[in-house]
């Protein structure tokens, strides 16, 4: 009986232990899979709720969805919680590292969301979203382009919130190698690619708004001079300038946008000076015209000879700055979105990037359209293009705006202002085309301006070699560069080129001789750019037939250097609408390895040069 009573005093325990122990156990596996339901039930509800407030433009459900993601914060965390058994098993795992540090991002941008509500909101409320205060805000299209205008500070600030959160996101993203049987590979690495290009873009976002605010005035009057250029007719700033258009802000309303041919100003202008000697021995014009006025690699010298010009009109327009766009912008944008079809006036041309120079220079020169269609071909196909981009998937839109972005960056869109501080922004950014003045170091920039009136620079390929030897206590510099057409002789595009080429050296350099040329040799210095300056015209055959080889042509300037000059680097520029050089620099027979110049750099050139 003892015995008994003892067993049965014994099992309850047990049971209660093992019933204890199974519900335990069953806590333990069950937890992380009920918290990761949590978590995408509260991250799906967001998202819902945020895409039901973007479409039906009413704030209070983004407000929800920004609740749901501080919820879906909560339920993240306690998920990475729930797998402590795991780090206790394996306390380096891979695995729960990436959880943690994904939760830890997850906060990061909760938090972001919090702190930035108050801005979302009165953004989304000036631009025609439903808010409490505000149910039913109409807004015109001119009026939600000037709210949208004036929110760019805001805007700016919002940026600056999110992209830590972000880039903390695509560190992680770009780390982490999800299972497969939780998302293919292949969409994975897509997923990764897009992340970065979103960071990518965030960031080129971040550094372009304050400049982009400034030139937008809330109150009154800005009004650019956008200049079109070509670079198949290569000139100092990029191209020959075929066209002009004025970009006007008027109590932030951007102001309808047409463009003109370049030539239209002419008759109106009463500044007509004697045109440098190059121009007037080639282009066979005694007088300087506006279309020649970039003659300076440097904007803004450029840009005061043009204002001598323009302001020569009689009632001619208030400027606040000159914008030069060329038309590998075009293309650029053109192969992000896969090409455009013009409307039938143009009789449905398809225009693509491999072509759109071509179609241009067709359209201007060859077709039998009319004279107005003829003008109005270049802002056809920019509001073409923009619409396109407007209606394009996400990650075509952001392959667009990297591509613009780097267009940017090489020197294909370049910005004077007559404000100092708007100027003094392009110029940190390397987008205001200044010819570097406070080089310490070795220098070149090479200007190569077509003065023939073709279009041979879409064909031009460009290879520069620097050679850099020292003798005694001075270093001499052999630059050669060298010209190769692709292009066959049609006596259209492509005829037998004729450029006069400069090369920008430091300041005090000797010449010691200019090889290539075909006309008398000019140097001399130019004190304001702090530089010495060798040129000479080149002139180089066409390419007559498909069974030739390209054709070659090569110009070579050797120089000293000057005596103190610091030789731990070299800076070297490229000229505007050159789509890239190809560059090798020797050091006293030391090669160093050969790089594409696609936009200005600077090369150590230590150790080679002792």
């Amino acid at each position: 009986m003892i015995r008994t009573q003892f067993g049965k005093s014994t099992r309850r325990p047990l049971r209660i232990g093992l019933i204890a122990g199974s519900l335990g156990l069953l806590g333990i596996i069950g937890l992380p899979f009920l918290t990761f339901a949590g978590s995408a039930a509260t991250l799906g509800a967001a998202a819902v709720y945020a895409g039901i407030g973007v479409k039906t433009h009413q704030t209070q459900s983004i407000d929800t969805g920004i609740t749901y993601l501080n919820d879906t914060t909560q339920w993240y965390r306690s998920m990475v919680w729930s797998f402590w058994p795991l780090r206790i098993l394996d306390p380096h795992s891979s695995f729960l590292n990436s959880l943690e540090l994904s939760g830890r991002n997850l906060a990061v941008l909760s938090r972001s969301t919090r702190r930035a509500e108050p801005d979302i909101n009165q953004i989304l409320g000036s631009i025609g979203f439903a808010t409490p205060t505000r149910p039913d805000p109409s807004l015109s299209h001119s009026q939600l382009q000037a709210a949208l205008f004036r929110q760019l500070p805001n805007i700016d600030r919002l940026v600056n919130i999110f992209y830590p959160s972000v880039s903390q996101w695509n560190q992680w993203i770009g780390r982490t190698n999800l299972p497969t049987w939780l998302v293919s590979s292949s969409h994975w690495h897509q997923f990764q690619n897009d992340s970065q290009l979103l960071t990518e873009d965030i960031q080129d976002v971040r550094t372009m708004l304050p400049m982009v605010t400034k030139m937008i005035p809330t109150h009154g009057t800005r009004r650019y001079f956008l200049v079109y250029e070509n670079p198949g007719e290569l000139r100092s700033t990029g191209g020959f300038m075929t066209a002009y258009s004025y970009i006007t802000f008027q109590n932030g309303h951007l102001q309808p946008i047409h463009s003109h041919n370049i030539y239209s100003l002419q008759s109106h202008i009463r500044y007509r000076p004697p045109a440098p000697l190059p121009i007037h021995t080639w282009v066979y014009t005694p007088i300087w015209h506006l279309r020649d006025s970039n003659w300076s690699p440097n904007v803004p010298t450029t840009v005061q000879q043009m204002y001598k010009f323009y302001n020569s009109m009689p009632h001619a327009p208030h400027l606040n700055g000159v914008i030069f766009v060329n038309t590998w912008v075009a293309d650029t944008l053109l192969k992000d979105i896969g090409g455009i079809t013009m409307p039938k006036t143009y009789h449905n041309v398809r225009i693509t990037s491999s072509n759109a120079n071509y179609e241009m220079e067709y359209i201007a020169e060859r077709s039998h359209l009319s004279a107005g269609s003829k003008k109005k071909f270049i802002g056809t196909m920019i509001h073409f293009i923009l619409h396109k981009v407007a209606h394009a998937p996400v990650p075509v839109l952001l392959r667009t705006f990297q591509g613009g972005y780097q267009s940017l960056n090489q020197k294909n869109v370049l910005f004077y202002f007559n404000n100092p501080q708007l100027e003094a922004m392009a110029k940190s950014h390397n987008w205001a085309g200044t010819v570097d003045s406070h080089v310490h170091g070795d220098y070149l920039e090479v200007v190569d301006d077509n003065l023939g009136g073709h279009k041979d620079n879409f064909y031009m390929h460009y290879h520069i070699t620097s050679r850099i030897q020292k003798i005694g206590s001075r270093y001499r510099q052999t630059t050669t560069v060298t010209w190769t057409n692709t292009g066959i002789f049609d006596n259209w595009l492509v005829v037998p080129y004729s450029s006069w080429v400069r090369f920008y050296v430091p300041y005090g350099s000797r010449l010691i001789s200019l090889k290539g040329g075909d006309a008398v040799t000019q140097a001399y210095t130019n004190a304001q750019l702090h530089k010495t300056v060798f040129g000479n015209h080149l002139t180089m055959p066409a390419r007559l037939n498909k069974h030739q080889p390209p054709t070659t042509q090569s110009m070579t300037a050797t120089y000293w250097l000057p005596k103190d000059i610091n030789m731990s680097r070299y800076v070297i520029q490229k000229q505007p609408g050159i789509q890239v050089d190809h560059e090798t620099v020797i050091v006293n027979g030391h090669h160093l390895k050969p790089f594409n110049l696609y936009t200005d750099k600077t090369i150590s050139l230590l150790p080679s040069h002792k």
